[in-house]
């Protein structure tokens, strides 16, 4: 599986995806599938403890910023939602 980041801050493993549109995915479902696919192939078998979803929108979508919570949340996984705001700080 593609990963767009992963480094180690602090000891801590930390994977992510950056993305410049606001969404994961066209559909909830796709977008639910993609979100539990980094719970499972990535996070989990990697060990990582955080996750990191980053997007050059002003903000995530409300219903993708949700549903990244809630299942990565399952696993006490520390979650991180970048937007345009802490990207480019000028």
């Amino acid at each position: 599986m593609e990963c767009d980041l992963n480094c180690v801050i602090d000891g801590i493993l930390t994977i992510g995806e950056a993305k410049t549109a606001d969404r994961l995915e066209k559909t909830r479902a796709a977008e639910a599938a993609l979100i539990e696919k980094y719970r499972r192939s990535l996070a989990a078998s990697l060990a990582a403890r955080c996750v990191v979803f980053a997007t050059e929108a002003e903000n995530w979508y409300g219903t993708t910023a949700q549903k990244i919570v809630e299942v990565l949340g399952k696993d006490s996984l520390s979650v991180r939602l970048l937007s345009k705001v802490e990207l480019f700080r000028a």
